[in-house]
Parts: structure tokens; sequence; C-alpha cells
């Protein structure tokens, strides 16, 4: 199939998200045009409730499907297949329909369809491009690190987790944080940020954070971290030093956990505003994390 597509970022209000223009086949037989939020903290694709009365009867699925929040709590979801226009791509893909996601209130008067989520980008080998703010084809077919300032590979996030991770580090511990474009403030645990952290200041009020699973107030502390940059060859890995305001979740150590408990939980979230300040790459088509090393 041919997905050469580029479509540029629409900014909503003053949230610094990935929308991209798209549309949904409606029961009229015609497409309704709107925005898709690229989420690439879910693994699942989501429809927004209030267009669900456009929807052609018998729409809905028997089926229902736990959705999560990186919490590990969420909701049962009814599920929908519908089709979509995404560039030149046209293609029914399966919905989540979240009674807990409030898209009006979240997003103003536009047209929201819905949420596109990590899956979606691996299955038509798409690019979330912060440095082009777009989402595109991607280019390549073979990942070179020449020419990148850092590198993370995706592949052991979408093995376990289904959504692309990063890790933060002090030297001696590691902590994995989501690339979370659906995300607009980073988050992270007190015990991570107090253990990873070369050095943070708490600010003083407190910000809400909404996912499927509810909203809630956090704390807030500007942290100086980490990331770390990893190659094929061993020798190349480095650190590369940054700064971010996060949410501080207090009450937890981690805030997801892997039904292997082999595998290493979660600790927090890098938000879309992260990722745009800093021009990151996700090529979910060869499954890479990178910044060029223009950019940095």
């Amino acid at each position: 199939m041919n997905t050469n597509i580029n479509l540029p970022f629409f900014h909503i209000n003053h949230f610094i998200y990935p929308f991209i223009d798209g549309a949904f086949l409606c029961k009229s037989g015609e497409y309704l045009n709107g925005f898709f939020l690229v989420d690439s903290g879910s693994s699942d694709n989501t429809f927004n409730k209030e267009a669900l009365h456009l929807l052609a009867e018998g729409s809905i699925c028997g089926d229902k499907r736990k959705v999560c929040a990186v919490n590990n709590e969420g909701e049962e979801c009814e599920l929908t297949d519908i089709k979509i226009k995404i560039g030149n791509i046209e293609c029914e893909e399966r919905f989540s329909i979240s009674n807990n996601l409030n898209f009006k209130s979240m997003f103003g008067e536009n047209t929201i369809i819905g949420i596109l989520g990590a899956g979606f980008m691996r299955k038509y080998g798409l690019v979330l491009d912060y440095s082009q703010r777009c989402v595109r084809s991607s280019e390549l077919t073979h990942f070179s690190e020449i020419g990148k300032s850092f590198v993370c590979p995706m592949f052991a996030g979408f093995h376990f987790y289904g959504i692309p991770l990063v890790c933060l580090t002090n030297g001696e511990k590691e902590f994995l944080c989501v690339a979370d474009s659906g995300c607009n403030s980073s988050a992270l645990t007190k015990y991570a940020m107090e253990t990873v952290a070369k050095n943070y200041d708490r600010i003083n009020g407190c910000q809400s954070m909404r996912t499927i699973a509810g909203e809630e107030l956090t704390d807030l502390a500007n942290v100086e971290f980490s990331l770390l940059s990893i190659s094929e060859d061993e020798s190349k890995i480095h650190l590369v030093p940054n700064t971010d305001h996060f949410l501080i979740i207090n009450d937890k150590k981690h805030i997801c956990w892997c039904e292997n408990k082999e595998i290493p939980p979660i600790s927090g979230l890098i938000s879309s505003s992260f990722m745009l300040r800093n021009k990151w790459i996700l090529d979910f088509n060869v499954g890479f994390i990178y910044v060029e090393a223009a950019y940095h």
C-alpha cells in the first residue's frame, strides 16, 4: 500500500499536540473531515464518543476491551470498526470508545474524530516528526546512527508495552519513560525524580493530569536529568543532558508494570512539548527515536 503522506500538525487552542487532518465515513456514505490526535503513548485507537450518532447502525462491535493509562488503570471500552482517511491512506480501523475521555472539554469546539495510537503508526510505517512538525511516511528502510545526537530504539517498548520508551539514567540506575505525544506535560514519580535527577526544584502550585483513568492533581518540579542515547555499538552509548518541568506523582514508586515482572517498570512520561522543543523524530517504520545533530 502506498503511504506517501506528509501531514502538518494543526495546533488547536494552546495545546501542543500533534493533530493531523483526517476524515471518517458517516452513515450518510460521505466522509466527514476533522482532526486526529496522534498519541504515541497509546497502543490503541480511540473514537470520539460525541460522534457516535454519525456512524451507521450496527457499527458497534459486540466485544469490549480494557484500555489502560500508564498507571495500569482504565476502563472497559466498547469497540467499533470505522473507515477513515489519513492523507492517501484509506482503511478500516478498530477504535475503542471511552466514556472517560471528554474531547469537547479538552479541545474546544473543533471537530475531533479521535486518537490514532502507536499501533496505527507502526502498521503504516509512519513518522511522528517534531523537527518538521508533521506526520509523514518514513524515508528509511535501514536506520543509521551517523549524524544523530540522540538515538533510542523502540523495539523493547513495542514488544513489552506496545508503545515507545526512552531511558533516564544517573549512571547507576535507569528509569523507563514513555515518549508520549498525547501528554502535554512530562511526568515522573517522586521516587524516580529523587533518584535520577541531577538537580530538581519544586515549583509552587500544581497541575492536573487527564488520562483514560480519570484526572488527578500533581505537584510540579523543574528537573535536570540525562537521557540514555543507545547505539548498536555499546562504545557509542552516551548521556544527553536535559531539563524539563515534570508533574510529580507522589503516591507511586512506578506508574506501570509489565505482566512479566522481570521487565523494568515505567516511571514517567516525556511530553509532546518536550519532544517538539528538542525536535525528536519517532520513526515507527525502522523503530527508532532520534534527533538530527544539526538540531542539537
